[in-house]
């Protein structure tokens, strides 16, 4: 059967290809890469805390972030349980950030950088939807969270990676 969905595709991919690398990429001059299946991992354990975080098939999720794995990772975390995913280019003003963030009804937002969170943090108080705000580098402030943090929430999720299939 062939896929129907980008996750289901890569899905299938992380199946056939395993230790294969899936994903490099460069900070300085250092390379990191992830393996088919760290990626899988990675993607497994962000939709869990994703779900413990009360997020559901149908909400939104913004990225306000450059190209970087943080973001490929959240989006196929959102895509697998049915979040869509709105990304927003990262240099635009906060005005407009705020703007998009209420068009799209946002629950969650992730922000790559300090600037990036700034205003995500700036816009929500006028943005009634937004619940998380999360810091894909850190957290600097009391109303966002760390990528780091967030993941640490996957443990309290009452769902198996099975359960997830049937989404």
């Amino acid at each position: 059967m062939e896929p129907v969905t980008i996750f289901a595709a890569v899905s299938a991919s992380w199946r056939v290809n395993g230790n294969r690398s899936a994903l490099t990429y460069h900070a300085g001059t250092q390379a990191t890469e992830y393996t088919h299946a760290e990626l899988q991992a990675i993607v497994h354990k962000l939709r869990s805390a994703l779900w413990a975080s009360g997020l559901r098939p149908g909400d939104r999720a913004a990225l306000l972030s450059e190209n970087r794995p943080e973001w490929a990772i959240a989006d196929l975390a959102c895509q697998s349980l049915g979040i869509v995913t709105i990304p927003i280019y990262p240099t635009i003003p906060q005005i407009q950030v705020e703007h998009i963030l209420n068009d799209c009804m946002a629950s969650i937002a992730f922000g790559s950088t300090k600037e990036q969170v700034a205003k995500l943090v700036q816009s929500k108080p006028n943005c009634s939807t937004l619940k998380h705000i999360i810091g894909l580098d850190v957290s600097d402030s009391t109303d966002s969270d760390a990528w780091s943090d967030l993941l640490g929430t996957a443990d309290s999720c009452d769902k198996s990676p099975n359960d997830f299939d049937l989404l």
